[in-house]
C-alpha cells in the first residue's frame, strides 16, 4: 500500500501553475485598469481647471483718470479697518465668487467676498466697507491679492483660481 500512491504528473501540474498564474494576471489587470482610470479622471479635472485658470479668468483692479480703485480706510479702533475696490472680470468666463487676502506689516488675513453673486464677463464688481481686523494684520497695508472662484464644466461645485488671482501692491489710504 505505501508504494501505491500516485502523485500529480508534470503535465496536470505545469497546467495548473499556468491556470493560476493567468487568473492571479486578471485580477491584478482588472484593479490596474480601475486605478488607472480614477487616476485619468482626476488629471483630465485638474487639467480643465488649470486651462481655464490660466487662459479662461483675467481680472483688473478699475483704474479710473489713472488712479487704481483699490485703497484702504485706517481703523478708528483697533479692531476693523476696511478696504475700498473696484475691479472688473476681463475674462471669458463669470467669477462665482473671490477670496481676498490682506497682507499688512503685523500679517495677514483672508477674507472670502461675493460669494452668492457671481461677476459676470465684462462686469465690474465695486465694494466700499469689506472689513478686516486691523490688529491682524496691522496699520500699513503692503498685499492684496484676489483670488476668483469660477465653475469649471466637468468638477463639482466652485474651484479656486489661484493662476488666475489678481496680486495689488503699493495700496494708499482711502481720501
Amino acid at each position: 500500500m505505501i508504494n501505491n500512491k500516485r502523485a500529480v504528473s508534470p503535465l496536470i501540474a505545469t497546467v495548473l501553475l499556468i491556470a493560476f498564474a493567468v487568473a492571479l494576471g486578471a485580477v491584478v489587470m482588472n484593479w490596474g485598469k480601475g486605478y488607472i482610470e480614477d487616476q485619468t479622471l482626476d488629471t483630465e479635472e485638474k487639467s480643465k481647471v488649470e486651462t481655464q485658470c490660466s487662459l479662461d479668468v483675467d481680472l483688473e483692479l478699475l483704474k479710473i483718470g489713472g488712479d487704481k480703485k483699490l485703497c484702504y480706510n485706517q481703523a478708528n479702533s483697533t479692531v476693523n479697518a476696511s478696504l475700498e475696490f473696484m475691479i472688473e472680470n476681463r475674462g471669458t468666463v463669470n467669477i462665482v465668487g473671490i477670496a481676498v487676502s490682506v497682507i499688512g506689516d503685523l500679517g495677514a488675513e483672508n477674507i472670502l467676498t461675493l460669494n452668492s453673486e457671481s461677476i459676470n464677463v465684462g462686469a465690474i464688481y465695486s465694494e466700499d466697507n469689506l472689513t478686516y481686523y486691523n490688529e491682524t494684520v496691522g496699520n500699513d497695508l503692503q498685499q492684496v491679492i484676489f483670488k476668483p472662484y469660477v465653475d469649471v464644466k466637468g468638477t463639482i461645485g466652485k474651484t479656486l483660481c489661484s493662476k488666475g488671482s489678481l496680486v495689488v501692491e503699493d495700496i494708499d489710504i482711502c481720501d
